[in-house]
């Protein structure tokens, strides 16, 4: 059964540049626009689905205070919470 999907779905041809690149647009604009509609629309929380302007912002000042190129220090391996349970802290020794 699985053959006969990858023979049936197989291109059977190239792919025409043009029209990769057109349907690849679509895709990427349609997704764009549903969450559009979905988060300025408000028909899901905004705490679920941010707006798109609420995620581009700050990766866009994170870009240019260079702080998305960063590693937090508290994302370290030698800084572990001092309440973590030993049992499942991934700092506990390996001893």
């Amino acid at each position: 059964m699985l053959s006969f999907l990858d023979a049936y779905l197989a291109p059977k041809k190239d792919i025409p540049r043009r029209a990769y690149l057109t349907v690849s647009t679509l895709m990427a604009a349609a997704i764009l626009a549903l969450w559009c509609a979905l988060s300025y629309g408000e028909v899901v929380r905004s705490d679920f689905l941010p707006t798109p302007d609420e995620v581009v912002a700050p990766a866009i000042n994170g870009v240019a205070d260079g702080s998305r190129w960063s590693t937090p220090a508290s994302a370290s391996p030698t800084s572990c919470p001092a309440s973590s349970s030993p049992r499942s802290s991934p700092c506990r020794s390996a001893s």
